[in-house]
């Protein structure tokens, strides 16, 4: 890109982009003088001084990326050559991971309209959070589909980081029945409370800078309230992060989701989950190594056609065991659809391996 840069021809309206940094040096200076930091408006012989700073080399970036059209006409033709790449590398498998995804997104949706009137009637709060983190595990998935289509793996794996959660609470959740159920969708609650009292607290310390942000004192008051009483309900710890899951865990253990992926034995997929925190987080290694690296020691600022196998396994792992445990729930449950159900599952387990099956045959290429 900055060979492209640096080859265009400075002159050719020149005016607009001219103007558009002595229209940002001048709306920095207003800025200035409201908040009293300079005494006077900026000259014009002032104005010009402060431009003349600019190189040739910034005045042609500014016309690349602010002016003309060569970032369009730049980004198209880089566009064009990595489409072909990746499709030709891994087309097919996005291809089967994509129908995986949509598939279990059409058998959540058809389960819910069976079991919506029960769930109604009897309040089944153990199904309402199955649909839900269900539902939510799939639109997290499918945001995944589009990281890997655009050659994004390190963002792909850190999204897959919120669907191991989602995937890890699910099943302990419904180890634990609806009573762990309830306190689960009692907490959103806590959540909203506890981020609200930030956000007060914020407000509080640095009132210029927050002054954009509502603060509702009458929602935080009525939360705060509600709060109470759940604390009276279920005991004080309820009010933590993790305070829904006691009760359900052995006394003395820490509340939090390594607890919870213990629980329920996930905790086998800590080493993928402790590489995603590498890219999520601000650490060592990601700021030397990119799954998208073909060395994987160099860090690309585009979309890249290698490192996609990993977060495409881990997808794929978490949404298999999701909807195993939620079509194992469904076939406990007396409606029209056990049969198709039953196939469901077969299918779903018949298409876990064929992918996988191709995630090798990519590997070797």
């Amino acid at each position: 890109m900055i060979k492209w840069i640096l080859s265009l021809n400075i002159l050719g309206d020149i005016l607009q982009h001219e103007n558009l940094i002595r229209t940002a040096i001048k709306h920095k200076y207003d800025e200035m003088l409201l908040s009293d930091r300079i005494p006077d408006n900026l000259s014009d012989s002032e104005l010009e001084e402060v431009f003349s700073i600019a190189s040739k080399d910034l005045l042609k970036a500014v016309r690349f990326f602010f002016i003309d059209e060569h970032l369009s006409n730049f980004n198209y033709n880089q566009n064009k050559n990595f489409i072909l790449q990746h499709e030709n590398k891994w087309g097919n498998l996005l291809g089967l991971l994509n129908s995986y995804i949509c598939f279990s997104i059409w058998f959540n949706e058809v389960n819910n309209k069976a079991l919506s009137l029960i769930i109604q009637e009897e309040e089944n709060h153990l199904a309402v959070v199955l649909f839900s983190l269900h539902s939510r595990s799939c639109l997290i998935a499918k945001e995944i589909l589009i990281l890997l289509k655009n050659g994004y793996p390190d963002a792909a794996i850190s999204r897959w980081r919120t669907l191991n959660e989602v995937t890890t609470t699910l099943y302990f959740i419904i180890e634990n029945g609806p009573d762990c159920a309830k306190k689960f969708l009692d907490h959103n609650i806590v959540d909203e409370y506890n981020s609200l009292k930030i956000l007060k607290k914020s407000k509080e310390n640095y009132p210029d800078r927050l002054a954009h942000l509502n603060f509702d004192s009458n929602i935080f008051e009525d939360l705060e309230n509600k709060v109470k009483n759940l604390k009276s309900l279920y005991g004080s710890n309820f009010s933590s992060d993790y305070g829904w899951i006691e009760g359900f865990v052995p006394k003395g253990e820490r509340y939090g989701y390594r607890t919870i992926e213990k629980a329920v034995e996930l905790d086998h997929i800590l080493p993928f989950s402790k590489l995603a925190n590498q890219y999520v987080h601000a650490s060592s290694k990601s700021m030397f190594s990119s799954l998208s690296s073909k060395s994987g020691e160099d860090i690309s600022f585009d979309g890249g056609i290698y490192g996609l196998e990993l977060p495409i396994d881990c997808t794929l792992l978490s949404l298999n065991l999701i909807n195993t445990k939620v079509l194992s729930y469904f076939s406990k449950t007396e409606n029209e659809l056990n049969g198709d159900n039953v196939i469901t599952t077969i299918l779903l387990d018949y298409y876990f391996k064929k992918i996988r099956d191709e995630i090798l045959y990519v590997m070797k290429l």
